[in-house]
Order: C-alpha cells, then sequence, then structure tokens
C-alpha cells in the first residue's frame, strides 16, 4: 500500500503494475499541488481526496486492465481544481465526489466493456464543469446534482451498443446543464429534474437503432428546457411532466423509420409547451394534458408516410392549444 499525505507544494507520482494495490493521497489546505497516479493490471485501488480549503490543484489518476477502482473527492471548500480520470479494460469503476464545492472541471474517460462512472455534486456546489466518455460495449454512466447545487454543466458521451447514461438534478438546484450524446445500437438516457429545481437544460441525442430516451421533469420544478434528438430507426423517447411542474419547454426531434414519441403532462401541470417532430415512416407521436393540467401547448408535425399521431387533452384540463400537421404520402 502506498500513502502519501502532504500539506505544501508538491509534484507527486505514484506508480503501480500487476494487481491488489492501493494508493491514496490526501491534500488539505493546500493550493497549486500536481498529483499523478498510474495502475496497471487487476483489482487496483486509488483514493485521491482535496479537502479543506484547497485550491487549483491537478489530480490524474491512469488505470489499465480489469476491476480498478479510482475515487476522487472534492470537499470542504476545495475550488478550481481539475480531476481526471482515464482508465482501459473492463468492468473498471471511476467515482468523483464533489461536495461544497465551486469551479472544479472533472473528466472521467473510460474504453472498453461493462465499465462505470459515477458523478456526484452535492452540498451546495455550484459552477462545476464535469465530462464523461465511454467507448465499448454495457458501459454505465451516472451523474447526480442535488442539495442546492447550482450553475454546473455535465456533458456525458458514449460510442457502442447496450450502453446506459444517467442524469438527475434534484432539491433545490438549479441553472444547470446537462447533456448527454450516445452513438450506437440498444442505447438508454435518464434524465430527471425533481423536488424544486428550476431552470435546469437537458439535451439528450441518440443516433443509431433501437435507442431509447426518457426524461422527467416533476415536483415543482419549473422553467426547464428540455430536447431530444434521435436519428436512425426503432428508437423511443418518452417524456413526462407532472406534479404541479410549470412554464416548461420540452422539444423531440426523430428522423428514420419506425420511431415512437410519448410526452405526458398531468397533475397540475400548467403552461408548459410541447413541440414533436418527425420524419419519415412509421413514425408514431403521443401527447396528453389531463388531471387538472392547463394551458399547456401540444405541437406535432409530422413529415413522410404512414405516420400517425394522437393528442388528448382531460381530466378536468382546460384552455390547452392542440396543433398537428402531417405532410406526405
Amino acid at each position: 500500500m502506498k500513502k502519501l499525505l502532504f500539506g505544501a507544494l508538491a509534484l507527486v507520482v505514484s506508480v503501480a503494475a500487476a494487481q491488489n494495490n492501493d494508493s491514496d493521497v490526501t491534500i488539505t489546505s493546500s493550493n497549486g499541488n500536481a498529483v499523478n497516479v498510474a495502475q496497471s493490471g487487476s483489482s487496483n485501488d486509488s483514493d485521491v481526496i482535496v479537502g479543506t480549503s484547497s485550491d487549483r490543484n491537478s489530480l490524474n489518476v491512469g488505470q489499465a486492465g480489469t476491476q480498478n477502482m479510482s475515487t476522487v473527492k472534492a470537499k470542504a471548500d476545495a475550488n478550481r481544481n481539475l480531476l481526471l480520470s482515464g482508465q482501459t479494460g473492463t468492468k473498471n469503476r471511476s467515482n468523483v465526489l464533489v461536495r461544497n464545492s465551486n469551479a472544479n472541471g472533472m473528466a472521467l474517460g473510460q474504453s472498453g466493456t461493462r465499465n462505470k462512472s459515477d458523478i456526484d455534486i452535492t452540498g451546495d456546489s455550484n459552477r462545476n464543469a464535469m465530462g464523461i466518455s465511454q467507448a465499448g460495449m454495457r458501459n454505465e454512466s451516472y451523474v447526480d446534482i442535488d442539495d442546492n447545487s447550482n450553475a454546473n454543466v455535465i456533458g456525458v458521451s458514449q460510442a457502442g451498443s447496450d450502453n446506459y447514461a444517467y442524469a438527475e438534478a434534484y432539491d433545490d438546484s438549479n441553472s444547470n446543464l446537462m447533456a448527454v450524446s450516445q452513438g450506437g445500437s440498444d442505447n438508454y438516457a435518464e434524465v430527471e429534474i425533481y423536488y424544486s429545481s428550476n431552470a435546469n437544460a437537458v439535451g439528450v441525442s441518440q443516433g443509431g437503432t433501437d435507442n431509447y430516451a426518457e426524461v422527467d421533469i416533476d415536483d415543482d420544478s419549473n422553467r426547464n428546457a428540455v430536447g431530444v434528438s434521435q436519428g436512425g430507426t426503432g428508437n423511443y423517447a418518452e417524456i413526462y411532466v407532472q406534479e404541479d411542474s410549470n412554464a416548461n419547454a420540452v422539444g423531440v426531434s426523430q428522423g428514420g423509420t419506425g420511431n415512437d414519441s410519448y410526452v405526458y403532462i398531468d397533475e397540475d401541470s400548467n403552461r408548459n409547451a410541447v413541440g414533436v417532430s418527425q420524419a419519415g415512416s412509421d413514425n408514431y407521436a403521443y401527447a396528453e394534458a389531463y388531471d387538472d393540467s392547463n394551458s399547456n401547448l401540444m405541437a406535432v408535425s409530422q413529415a413522410g408516410s404512414d405516420n400517425y399521431a394522437d393528442i388528448y387533452a382531460y381530466g378536468d384540463s382546460s384552455r390547452n392549444v392542440i396543433a398537428v400537421s402531417q405532410a406526405g404520402s
């Protein structure tokens, strides 16, 4: 086991090869340090912690092999740090925690199969920027923004098949930007905004076949903007705006054949705007406002052949505006 604890300007390089090695680095009340950890083999573990008013530190962890674990933490007013983690191989896991810290930059990269990345921003952490990139099959990515954490930027990119991406903003977390991009087949993207989280922006882009995108806005979350774009065949998009969530804007764009789009506005959610655009053939669009949801705008545009649109307003839902445009044979 290698453990490094320091409290002054330093450059630290920790290298471990083979398997079952542990590397621990802790920076506290110190600024401008550079840390590099490199591990190869299997079942290695790297822990890097930056805490207690430590600023402008650079942390880089690289692991190659199988079942390795990388954990990086910035907490207790640790600001403007750069946190990097790269892993290649199978069944590796990378975790980043930011608590009560601001303006940090984080980038996680993984290539291979069955890898997992997890970023958690919590405890009034603001203006952090995060990027996750995964290439391969059956990889998973998780991003959580919560507890009054605002103005953070998240980007998730996955290339391959059978990948899963999840991002959420909740508990009064506002003005965050979350973008998910997936290319390939049988990928799943899920984004949630809830518990009074407002003015967030969400973008989901998927290209390929049989991909699935789901976005949920609920629990008094208002003025959020959501965009979903899918290109290919057999894709599925599902959007929920519910539980007194108002003045949200939702857009879904699908190009290709055999795509489905579903939008639900319910439970006293008002003044929301929904637009669905589909181009191609054999596409289906469904939108509804119900359960005392009022003054919503729902518009569907379809171009091509053999497309179908269903729009409903019911359950004491009033003053909604519905528009359908279809062109083609």
